[in-house]
């Protein structure tokens, strides 16, 4: 979360990571937990449905979303270098609607996705990309767990603003 909202704020300090929910069981509900994740007051700049195969679409996404969520990432085998590229890019450079010239700027969003095939990961992309949580159920999504979600996010907000390098991923 803490690298999330240093995305929106520091251009080099993007989160290359995408935190991915893997189960082997469908219709758990994981692409519903993602947009869950989003928070509330955020909700118009979560992109569920990214556009992969439009080139300027995706640009354009990375600067106007703060969650991409690559639902059923395993179908996305075909572009996983186009994915690994977003996961590293920090400016996007691209004209706009009804403007002359292209516009540069940083890139805001962050990553999450799903995904049935847990091999997938592994193998096609290398897993230095992946934050990976095998999971067997999704449950409690109340308004309890709503307002612990958001608390979360203003403490993610308070910790970055106390310490720009937190949420950083270390090797032990």
């Amino acid at each position: 979360m803490i690298r999330a909202v240093r995305t929106v704020f520091e251009p080099e300090g993007i989160n290359k990571h995408a935190l991915i929910l893997c189960s082997v069981k469908e219709n758990i509900g994981k692409s519903y937990f993602c947009e869950f994740l989003c928070p509330s007051s955020l909700i118009r700049y979560y992109n569920g449905n990214p556009i992969i195969s439009n080139e300027k679409d995706a640009q354009k996404s990375l600067i106007r979303n703060f969650i991409i969520n690559l639902d059923e990432l395993h179908q996305l085998r075909s572009n996983a270098h186009v994915i690994k590229t977003w996961l590293a890019q920090r400016y996007v450079n691209v004209r706009l609607p009804y403007q002359e010239d292209e516009t540069i700027a940083s890139r805001i969003a962050s990553f999450l996705g799903s995904t049935n095939d847990v091999e997938f990961l592994r193998s096609d992309l290398g897993h230095s990309r992946w934050i990976s949580f095998e999971i067997d159920s999704i449950e409690y999504l109340d308004d309890e767990a709503r307002y612990i979600l958001e608390k979360s996010w203003e403490q993610a907000y308070h910790l970055y603003k106390l310490d720009a390098g937190s949420g950083n991923l270390y090797i032990l």
